[in-house]
């Protein structure tokens, strides 16, 4: 896989005209989508985009805090698709959201993904305006929903670090019991 798919703000407006929520000025001020061929899209200007990975078959929402980046990294991504395809899923079966600066509250998300399971890297459950907190590692039900919470560093490339081989091992205890029951 290449990386993270970008749609232009317009697009997804336009995709989700009767779900998304944005101010009256905003919209006014967005193009409209019409098909158009790649030449003429190079044109547009450049606006802000969301990276949403995967068609959710299975409704598993992994959100993962970008550290100072507009995307995740590729190295990152790499260990992510390992972990999907370890617990016995594919890219169609999650949504991957990565998450800057804004949050979403988690029910915005439950809403417009009905997860099943939630997968929070560097993302606390206070950010999303969950009423608990999920301590690393730990499976967590809530509205019947099964929360796992890990560091970002469960992301890194391990290249023999005790830490991160550590911190990997301990998620994967954790995934384990969600996706490969006994």
């Amino acid at each position: 896989m290449s990386g993270p798919i970008k749609l232009p703000d317009y697009v997804l407006c336009s995709l989700y005209k009767n779900s998304l929520v944005l101010p009256q000025s905003t919209y006014k001020n967005m193009p409209q989508y019409t098909e158009k061929s790649p030449k003429e899209e190079t044109n547009i200007p450049a606006l802000n985009t969301i990276n949403i990975i995967g068609k959710n078959t299975r409704n598993v929402l992994i959100l993962v805090k970008l550290q100072n980046t507009d995307s995740i990294p590729s190295h990152q991504w790499e260990t992510l698709e390992k972990l999907i395809h370890a617990c016995k899923l594919t890219v169609n079966d999650i949504t991957l959201i990565p998450i800057g600066k804004e949050l979403l509250p988690f029910s915005t998300l439950q809403q417009q993904y009905k997860p099943l399971t939630v997968l929070l890297f560097d993302v606390q459950a206070n950010d999303i305006d969950l009423p608990f907190s999920v301590p690393d590692y730990q499976v967590q039900h809530f509205d019947n929903c099964t929360f796992v919470s890990a560091p970002i560093l469960t992301l890194e490339k391990d290249d023999g670090n005790e830490k991160i081989k550590a911190a990997k091992k301990a998620l994967w205890q954790a995934l384990k019991k969600i996706f490969l029951p006994n």
